[in-house]
């Protein structure tokens, strides 16, 4: 979880002017990246829900009321079908942040790293170093796809030139590989 955060922290830092989302969300986003997935050893297939319920019942000091609903709320738009969830605009696009991260540590290896952030008239490239598994980056635009809903600019990404001669993990690499 704590890569996870980094990694939306990174990117929420980067663009959140251009997005028109206002830096005082950037606890929020926080909160709720080192708690997103607080839930997955209890129960893998709904951990997102679980997770939001234990934050939400155990507290979450230092914040309102409000904040605790928001933060609660960006919990439950990393993982899944977003539109299950209800509308938050504020919850959307700070889960926006947080989806994209998950999808770039989709390996588990925590080996993704923002490298490079530009913006364009219509987008935002977002190069990422991630030697050991590239497929995290199409995870991360598969995860896009609440982004695009929420924020005028469409989002990008690129690998960067890696530093290992080949990837450790291919897609399609066997289980016992």
């Amino acid at each position: 979880t704590e890569h996870v955060t980094r990694l939306a922290l990174r990117l929420f830092d980067a663009t959140h002017r251009w997005l028109g989302v206002p830096g005082t969300d950037r606890p929020l986003l926080e909160a709720a990246g080192r708690l997103h997935d607080v839930a997955y050893r209890l129960d893998p297939i709904h951990h997102r829900e679980r997770s939001a319920e234990i934050a939400g019942r155990e507290g979450l000091p230092g914040f309102t009321a409000n904040q605790r609903a928001c933060i609660t709320a960006v919990m439950l738009f990393h993982a899944g079908n977003w539109k299950d969830q209800p509308a938050v605009p504020r919850a959307m696009r700070l889960g926006a942040f947080l989806r994209i991260a998950d999808g770039l540590d989709w390996g588990h290896l925590q080996d993704a790293k923002i490298v490079g952030v530009k913006k364009s008239r219509k987008s935002i490239r977002v190069t990422v170093r991630s030697d050991w598994f590239a497929g995290n980056l199409a995870r991360a635009d598969f995860k896009a796809d609440l982004w695009r809903a929420v924020f005028s600019l469409d989002v990008r990404f690129v690998l960067a030139k890696p530093r290992r001669p080949r990837p450790l993990v291919e897609p399609g690499l066997h289980t016992l590989e």
